[in-house]
């Protein structure tokens, strides 16, 4: 019987072994990926707030208002930018996904209408979050509602999210504004409403982001003074808090400074601060902390588990087995209870033997 079991132990163990393995080998890379599809329905049916899909960032600015075609000049208002996320399925390509994402600056108390509207669509690796170009659709930037605006740059590092796996190391991180990749520096680990994350931080050194024709009177000119070409200067530092298993990003802060210059006169475009709101961040907590945690066990916890809980099985099954096979050896030999040789030292001689 404890052959049997012996043999059954051994079993288990090398099951268990073989599935730590495949877990992690197999399943892991096939869950740890970004879909096609996003929101799914599954995303959507949680009705969330924000809504999946949606990230939205607030603050105080300095910026420069306009009332129709009569600028009234830089003012500190509360500001709110939304961004939503939409995937493409039809347009990805392979293990390259593409998502097409819209970002609103609004001034609720001044108007209804946003200040300011980016459009964009990037193809991103659905592992590592790496922007690519060879999705069937192709990227793209847009400023305003005009599709007339809109440009190809050449889109490098990550952007919408990190990779899944990421490190406490430096990534670079596409900035849409100037139209280029800067280095995301990674500064800490922290926790985020008891989820640990990683922080990174980004400074955008202060770049030119073209020319705009202003009224002239904002920069010294008289009232009637004719349009002036002002410069857009434009710096930021972006702070982001990331969640590792996930690459999510549970928490970002932009520290913008965009200008206009013209005739040695700096007139603020929008200067402040904004930031994912508590709500969203809340949200963005809840939905990754289950994500993670899924991803950790696939990736570490039953591989772990499964490989000691294997090893330990199948290791106690070759004992039994083996403890089994020297009882059955000694219970064939012959009994050695009894004496090898018979002393008879002290037996009677038979009577024919007398001398």
């Amino acid at each position: 019987m404890r052959r049997v079991l012996g043999f059954v132990l051994v079993g288990l163990g090398v099951a268990l072994l073989t599935l730590g393995v495949a877990v992690k080998y197999w399943a892991y890379p096939r869950i740890a990926q970004v879909g096609a599809v996003y929101p799914t329905q599954k995303d959507v049916d949680a009705k969330t707030q924000p809504p999946a899909g949606t990230v939205v960032s607030s603050g105080s600015a300095e910026v420069f208002i306009a009332v129709g075609d009569n600028p009234v000049g830089p003012q500190v208002v509360d500001v709110v930018s939304t961004r939503t996320v939409q995937g493409d399925p039809k347009a990805a390509k392979g293990g390259h996904v593409y998502w097409e994402t819209r970002v609103d600056t609004s001034v609720p108390d001044k108007s209804a209408e946003p200040i300011n509207r980016t459009v964009e669509g990037l193809c991103f690796d659905n592992v590592t979050g790496e922007q690519q170009s060879d999705c069937f659709k192709k990227p793209y930037y847009q400023t305003g509602p005009d599709a007339s605006s809109r440009t190809n740059p050449d889109r490098k590092g990550v952007y919408l999210k990190f990779p899944f796996g990421t490190r406490p190391t430096s990534y670079q991180f596409w900035d849409s504004a100037s139209g280029a990749a800067y280095q995301a520096r990674y500064v800490a680990t922290e926790k985020i409403q008891g989820l640990t994350v990683y922080k990174f931080e980004q400074k955008i050194p202060d770049v030119s982001l073209g020319q705009q024709q202003v009224p002239g009177a904002l920069f010294g000119g008289a009232p009637d003074s004719t349009a002036a070409t002002a410069d857009i200067r434009y710096a930021n530092v972006r702070t982001l808090w990331v969640e590792p298993e996930t690459g999510a990003i549970i928490k970002g802060q932009e520290q913008q400074d965009r200008r206009l210059v013209a005739n040695g006169v700096t007139v603020p475009m929008l200067v402040g601060t904004l930031a994912y709101s508590e709500q969203t961040v809340k949200t963005n907590v809840e939905v990754q902390s289950a994500n993670a945690s899924s991803l950790h066990m696939l990736r570490v916890t039953l591989p772990a588990w499964g490989s000691v809980i294997g090893f330990l099985m199948a290791m106690g099954g070759v004992a039994l087995v083996f403890l089994s096979g020297t009882g059955r050896r000694r219970a064939g030999r012959p009994d050695d209870s009894g004496p090898d040789s018979v002393d008879l030292r002290g037996v009677p001689a038979a009577a024919d033997d007398v001398r």
